[in-house]
């Protein structure tokens, strides 16, 4: 059992923070006026299931999280689960990016309301830590860091 650490308690409080974010603005979609100059975007099909799929897997992040602090530790199915979620909001962000600029503008492509997943290099990093690291001798050198098991 891998033990929590401050960044697991970071990263609970963000996705918390991010489930609690997309409730409120899907509720702000549905009552956006046909005004708005943003209303063909986020009324727009793809850009809900957008939202939906990453509400979604905040959630699972979060409850894998929140599992996780109340029995102190990480098993390795938490793991396993959590390193694949974060796997899949990173792509998810990146064909958002991709979907938004491409296919939703047509010709104005100014990729007006779009954003960089600035975040995702944090889930990265997150990723890169979660991994068991231990370094790799043979006759006493240290060849450097390989994955192992713990």
């Amino acid at each position: 059992m891998k033990k929590i650490r401050i960044i697991d308690y970071v990263l609970l409080v963000w996705c918390l923070f991010m489930v609690v974010l997309g409730i409120i603005s899907s509720y702000e979609v549905d009552n956006i006026p046909e005004t708005d100059i943003f209303y063909l975007f986020y009324t727009n099909t793809g850009v809900e299931v957008f939202g939906i799929v990453d509400l979604a897997l905040y959630m699972i992040s979060s409850a894998v999280l929140l599992g996780s602090v109340i029995k102190k530790g990480f098993s390795r199915n938490s793991l396993i689960i959590l390193a694949i979620v974060l796997v899949l909001l990173i792509v998810e962000a990146w064909i958002f990016l991709w979907y938004t600029s491409t296919f939703y503008y047509g010709e104005i492509r100014d990729k007006q309301g779009t954003w960089f997943p600035w975040i995702d290099l944090v889930y990265i990093y997150y990723l890169v830590w979660l991994l068991p690291l231990k370094r790799m001798k043979y006759n006493g050198l240290q060849w450097g860091l390989c994955i192992g098991a713990t």
